[in-house]
């Protein structure tokens, strides 16, 4: 692994890990002053201003970050694209807030697209510097914005709530933190638009990015279309249980795969050329990945009932069973993001395309037919969801390195076999051992995890011999090299 790459590695995690930390003690301090249905509101907004940025602005993002040169006009004009888009769109969702607000029967998401409308149009004005330092990694830079954005709104929504601003505080820290790090991003990146571009110029980036765009549509659709189908069919308060589960068990599995997501892309892009130094990479980042989500979202799922209620209090209790399904289902999250970064580091965004349809329609089957028997159904769909998708997404890695989901399932076996009995461990624990809830909660996590490092090391199994190595050459700011 590269010097600069671990150190765009070091400052990648960084930024995550302290990024999703505080906002992750935000909002323990904000579901202990707001109700579910508060939550179950913002998912709403969030939906919509989260699907216009996934068609208008990532993929383009990502198309600047994968190609091989980039002139400053592709730039400039991938910058106003965005923006000029962004915002005719985003003025069309404000005319759509009161037809919104009365297909659901809240009136208050007739303003709230306002605040979904002005977070779109200031993320478009950071989108392209953001993938202009990620394609440089620069993540040092994306990490002071983020962390400083995401620190001071959550200070501002705490404030807000405190004082019983309800659902307006939520909706505070969604705009602040797209404002605060549009104006951060600006101030470090050094980059600014030129004043013109031409449509030929974009092209090209828009070619890449379409398929993405169409992909992304899909992602965010399948992800977070749950809100549409509770908060219709359901109610704010159960969206709101919902939600929360869900956002729980993302802040381990989508932290890791989006840590390794940001470097993957760069470091696969630059090896696409040797398959064998492309199998090595792939390989070395999928163990890794593994090695920290599956003990992370297994633990989570034998321990849901007690997390919520530590972490929510009681009012969110139902929550907890969702919460362990749910862990089931994302144990393989990390694995799904890398063997879709390799297919766009080989430059086969078609592939990629018509892989997302496929598994999105067979996931919003999935998702539909299980909500019919309520939040639990719901949660099993979006799990047989994911093995599902598993398929489709490793199929094009063994056509094209006759590496598929098999031989990497093999190449886990050590974190699946070390994180069975880890599971096994806590399970008896929990039934022999009788103590207050806040005592025994951290009890179970020590023995979980000193039983898979302990029994990993002691077996000195390659993923932990691998993890230990790589550990220490990004605490180190070494260059390393892994034996396979």
């Amino acid at each position: 692994m590269r010097p600069d790459a671990i150190t765009a590695g070091t400052w990648n995690a960084v930024d995550i890990v302290i990024r999703q930390g505080f906002n992750f003690l935000a909002m323990l301090v904000l579901a202990r002053l707001l109700a579910p249905e508060d939550f179950g509101i913002i998912s709403l907004v969030s939906f919509f201003s989260s699907i216009i940025i996934a068609v208008l602005q990532t993929g383009l993002g990502t198309a600047l970050i994968q190609k091989s040169s980039i002139s400053q006009a592709e730039e400039s004009a991938a910058f106003w694209w965005s923006l000029i888009a962004s915002a005719a769109v985003a003025l069309a969702l404000v005319f759509a807030g009161p037809i919104i607000a009365a297909y659901y029967d809240f009136p208050v998401l007739a303003p709230l697209m306002g605040v979904a409308s002005a977070h779109i149009v200031l993320t478009a004005l950071s989108s392209v510097q953001s993938a202009l330092l990620a394609r440089e990694l620069r993540f040092a830079v994306l990490a002071k914005a983020g962390i400083g954005s995401t620190l001071l709104s959550g200070v501002l929504a705490i404030s807000a709530a405190a004082i019983g601003a309800g659902v307006w505080s939520l909706a505070i820290q969604l705009l602040s933190a797209a404002l605060l790090n549009s104006i951060l991003v600006w101030h470090f990146s050094g980059w600014r638009p030129v004043g013109h571009f031409s449509i030929a110029t974009l092209r090209p980036l828009l070619a890449f990015g379409g398929y993405l765009s169409v992909s992304n549509f899909l992602e965010v659709s399948y992800t977070q279309g749950f809100a549409v189908i509770i908060g219709k069919r359901y109610g704010a308060t159960e969206l709101g249980l919902y939600n929360r589960a869900s956002a729980l068990q993302l802040v381990p599995s989508s932290a890791i795969a989006v840590i390794l997501s940001r470097i993957a892309l760069p470091m696969l892009s630059e090896r696409a050329v040797d398959e064998q130094q492309l199998l090595l990479t792939f390989r070395r980042l999928i163990r890794f990945a593994m090695f920290m989500n599956v003990p992370l979202m297994c633990g989570m799922a034998v321990l849901a009932d007690q997390i919520v209620l530590v972490l929510y209090g009681p009012h969110w209790a139902s929550a907890g069973p969702i919460l362990a399904i749910l862990s089931l289902g994302a144990a393989l999250l990390p694995l799904h993001a890398i063997n879709l970064q390799l297919l766009l580091a080989q430059g086969r965004p078609d592939a990629f395309f018509w892989i997302e349809i496929a598994k999105k329609i067979v996931g919003l089957t999935c998702v539909v037919i299980g909500s019919f028997e309520g939040l639990i159904g719901l949660a099993w769909g979006t799990v047989i969801a994911s093995l599902l998708a598993l398929f489709m997404n490793t199929y094009m890695t063994k056509r094209n390195l006759n590496f598929g989901l098999l031989p990497q399932l093999a190449d886990l076996a050590d974190i699946f076999l070390c994180s069975g009995v880890m599971v096994a461990v806590v399970l008896i624990c929990r039934m022999n051992i009788d103590l207050p809830l806040i005592a025994s909660l951290p009890l179970f996590v020590a023995i979980g995890a000193g039983t898979y490092f302990a029994l990993g090391m002691v077996l000195r199994l390659r993923s932990f011999r691998e993890a230990s190595e790589v550990g220490a050459a990004l605490l180190q700011r070494r260059r390393v090299r892994i034996e396979l």
